[in-house]
């Protein structure tokens, strides 16, 4: 299966904000600070998809199945204002076997006939979340700084079945086997979003970071996200991560067939900070 390919207004929204970024850095005024961090969100998922209940915790269920992930974001801060750009990428592949029974009733109005369908294949679930926002710091002192925080998220989903192995059993017992079928189901959107966001220097080597906003779109799209990290600094341009996420997302796409996507997730998270 090809790799997913970031979407092209996600790649120019980055490429622009970076060349913002890079552009005001010499504008004067002041330098503005960056910092990156990479890190690994050990994230369960519980709720629907489709008409699928998802019911996955980390170590039991998605560790072991996990394809590829990234997780980065930047930060660049200059006075009271702060760039903040962020980046999770993550495919959970499996095989499983599945198998319904259903009633089929003979047109016009004849009688019900029962039918099974099985199959064997494979299931693909990647997922793409792009984050960015401009914070402006309403109160500061010497060891605490508070934000107010507007921005926007993207969400992309795509999940494909490739069923290897997939026979139809009619009532009279005889099978129509169906091999190499594929299906994708793909999915994205985006909301605005406002938030608060706290950072609190504990000491010369500790710190802490905290951030909360929601997002709307419309009733059915939006979300919820409550984040909180305590951070420890062991040289001048690094520094060790540790903290806790919950990302309560809540979509329906409307229409005749709609796609719904409401689940949370949440979990530790572990990265290291570079700071430039």
């Amino acid at each position: 299966m090809p790799s997913k390919r970031i979407p092209d207004n996600v790649v120019h929204a980055l490429a622009a904000a970076a060349l913002c970024a890079a552009a005001g850095a010499h504008a004067g005024n002041g330098d503005w600070d960056y910092e990156f961090s990479f890190y690994a969100w050990a994230k369960g998922i519980e709720g629907t998809s489709g008409d699928a209940e998802i019911d996955l915790d980390f170590q039991d269920d998605i560790l072991d199945r996990i394809d590829s992930a990234f997780a980065g974001s930047l930060q660049a801060q200059r006075g009271s204002w702060t760039l903040y750009g962020a980046l999770e990428y993550s495919d959970i592949s499996d095989n499983a076997r599945i198998e319904r029974e259903f009633d089929f009733t003979v047109p016009p109005d004849g009688p019900d006939a029962t039918i099974t369908a099985g199959t064997r294949g494979e299931l693909s679930l990647e997922e793409l979340l792009v984050d960015a926002a401009v914070g402006w710091a309403f109160a500061e002192n010497d060891s605490m700084r508070w934000e107010l925080l507007g921005g926007a998220k993207l969400f992309d989903y795509e999940t494909t079945f490739e069923f290897g192995d997939t026979a139809v059993t009619g009532p009279g017992g005889g099978q129509i086997p169906l091999k190499n079928r594929k299906r994708v189901i793909q999915e994205d959107w985006w909301h605005p979003f406002v938030g608060i966001a706290l950072r609190a220097q504990l000491g010369d080597a500790w710190r802490l970071r905290a951030r909360t906003d929601y997002g709307y779109e419309d009733s059915d799209n939006n979300s919820w996200l409550v984040e909180a990290a305590l951070d420890w600094r062991f040289n001048d341009w690094g520094a060790l991560t540790l903290g806790y996420t919950y990302l309560d997302i809540d979509y329906d796409s409307g229409g005749r067939q709609p796609y719904i996507y409401d689940v949370e997730q949440q979990g530790p998270s572990l990265g290291v900070i570079v700071n430039f």
